[in-house]
């Protein structure tokens, strides 16, 4: 393309450009809007640009130009007196400048040669930079969270910046090769092709899918107007919505397929080798966050199972037990109601303690059911709630002294109430204890827990490493940043002390 509005000038290059006939198909535009019209309908290769014009005028002209085609290499033509203003051009994006008068045939077409690839060179290193930013931030965005919801719509978001497109899909792939739309972009809402997480498409009804599930390559349409009879949903969904491209890549983690990548443009040929490659690359990407939240998931449910299995176990040996001594109980009771109402009476009584015990279990075991809560309320009252039902249930004399107003970060507090619910648990199985003192003092340099008991103590060297809960107990403290420490002589019993630095606990809180 020229854009010159002297006749003179444009017929000089004319001419000399027809001597190189077979490389050049030069159009030539007098003013600046001509010529950006004309490249709203087909960008040239080179551009030929004179800065002073009818309806522009200096260094305007060039940054219109840009504006209307980044893509373009594009040369400014200067004067003998104006060549400040051609290097001036050059720094602001021309590829080159050439001085009217001076050129010749061969220079002329070696400049544009030249500049055109030097275009092609710096275009590709722009989109290799702008590709390697974005697939860092993708990585960066799927390695901050692990729900599997966030992931897929982290993915959505960040596919738009790696690979252009103008309308995708994110197939997920399950064990009987059936694929489900998850997230899908640009689809409108006319309600055409597939809904998320609605619609299941058998993967042998679909030969790209198929193809790239059984080659792990990435696959590309140039051109989908040009696929004949050929027609398969991926490319049917494409053509409803006005696509003529198409790339797609399979999402590989561990050697398995886990689903696809598909992307559509409404340019022809938008998509090739250097798009597949960078779509594959991002499918990497993204495999990597869908597997961690795959993951994520499943040690969730494993968590969640093992979870129901130790408050079964804790419901059976504890609450279901004393609900069946009760009901002994209460049964014995109403046969010697009038035979000995004495013993029917002491009887009651024991009902009733070991009543009060199955409600106190029970609320123990509603807060592990909702660990939101233990955050939540204050040490003093999840404490107490330990206490009682080991109280009633063992006669233990546990005395506990907790400052009544005392604000710890819920981590702390969380970490203190299971040390104290681990410590108590030993006592009760091991100790024989009579007495139990749990004491917590805070000051500004220290958090101390101390649980003492009065039972049989144990040779501490003779204790092995995370035997009796103790390793658990020890995690909890490191975790907090303490220190655990236990001292314990047989018949004398045993403490337990978790120290803490307050400073630290409540910086972190920050």
């Amino acid at each position: 393309m020229l854009v010159e509005d002297n006749p003179g000038d444009a017929r000089l290059i004319q001419e000399m450009l027809k001597v190189e006939a077979s490389k050049f198909n030069l159009h030539t535009y007098p003013t600046l809007s001509e010529a950006i019209a004309a490249v709203g309908t087909v960008e040239p290769h080179a551009v030929l640009l004179d800065l002073l014009l009818p309806d522009s005028h200096g260094l305007d002209t060039l940054r219109r130009m840009l504006a209307a085609c980044p893509k373009t290499a594009i040369l400014v033509l200067t004067g003998m007196v104006d060549q400040e203003l051609g290097v001036r051009a050059v720094d602001e994006g021309a590829q080159d400048y050439l001085v009217k008068g001076e050129v010749d045939t061969r220079l002329l077409s070696r400049a544009i040669r030249y500049a055109v690839q030097r275009k092609k060179v710096e275009q590709a290193e722009q989109e290799q930079r702008r590709f390697a930013e974005a697939l860092a931030e993708t990585a960066r965005l799927l390695t901050s969270t692990l729900e599997l919801s966030d992931v897929l719509d982290r993915i959505m978001g960040a596919l738009k910046q790696v690979v252009p497109n103008d309308m995708s899909n994110i197939m997920l792939l399950d064990r009987d090769e059936m694929v489900a739309v998850v997230r899908r972009r640009g689809y409108g809402d006319d309600g055409n092709g597939p809904r998320e997480e609605e619609d299941l498409l058998d993967l042998d009804e679909i030969p790209i899918l198929k193809q790239m599930l059984t080659t792990r390559q990435p696959l590309w349409i140039e051109n989908l107007m040009l696929t004949g009879d050929a027609l398969t949903p991926i490319m049917y969904f494409g053509l409803q919505h006005g696509m003529q491209a198409y790339a797609g890549a399979p999402i590989i983690a561990r050697g398995r397929v886990l689903g696809f990548l598909n992307v559509y443009c409404k340019e022809a040929r938008a998509y090739g080798t250097v798009a597949a490659g960078q779509l594959l690359s991002f499918a990497e990407q993204a495999a990597v966050g869908l597997e961690n939240a795959r993951l994520f998931q499943q040690a969730a449910k494993l968590a969640a199972a093992e979870e129901r299995q130790r408050l079964a176990r804790d419901l059976h040996d504890s609450v279901s037990q004393t609900l069946f001594t009760t009901s002994a109980l209460a049964e014995s009771a109403l046969r010697q109601w009038e035979a000995n109402p004495a013993r029917s009476h002491e009887l009651l009584k024991d009902v009733y303690r070991l009543s009060q015990a199955a409600q106190a279990e029970m609320r123990v075991l509603l807060l592990e059911l909702r660990p939101h809560t233990i955050a939540s309320m204050g040490l003093n009252s999840l404490v107490s709630q330990l206490v009682k039902p080991i109280h009633v249930r063992r006669g233990l004399d546990i005395q506990v002294a907790l400052p009544e107003k005392i604000h710890l970060p819920a981590r702390v507090q969380t970490s203190l109430y299971r040390i104290v619910q681990e410590a108590l648990n030993n006592i009760e199985k091991h100790a024989l204890a009579s007495r139990v003192e749990i004491c917590l003092t805070v000051d500004d340099a220290q958090t101390v827990l101390r649980i003492t008991d009065d039972g049989q103590g144990f040779v501490t060297l003779d204790v092995r490493e995370g035997s009796m809960g103790l390793g658990i107990m020890n995690e909890r403290a490191q975790a907090l940043g303490g220190v655990l420490s236990l001292d314990s002589v047989p018949g004398q019993g045993t403490t337990i002390t978790v120290t803490l630095d307050t400073v630290a606990l409540m910086a972190d809180e920050e």
